[in-house]
């Protein structure tokens, strides 16, 4: 199996703009994890394709998931980091 830094770049049309909380980064299929040149490898599992950097603060996909967010509106008074 290939190394996640070898996957492909995750690009449009599959990566649009995003002006809300539905961004990569609050996906629950988003990872993150240090390359061995010690930078950030930012990744979607589902896609299996790397995000670009920056792309996970402003994209998302049509696959999104609110996983997170859905357990935060069941769970108000729960502490999420």
């Amino acid at each position: 199996m290939p190394s996640v830094e070898a996957w492909p770049l995750l690009e449009h049309p599959v990566l649009c703009s995003s002006q809300s909380a539905k961004v990569c980064m609050t996906c629950r299929f988003f990872r993150h994890q240090a390359a061995t040149n010690g930078m950030s490898i930012l990744a979607c599992a589902l896609h299996r394709a790397l995000v670009p950097q920056g792309a996970h603060l402003a994209s998302r996909c049509e696959c999104w998931s609110d996983d997170v967010l859905s357990q935060k509106q069941k769970n108000p008074g729960q502490t999420w980091v």
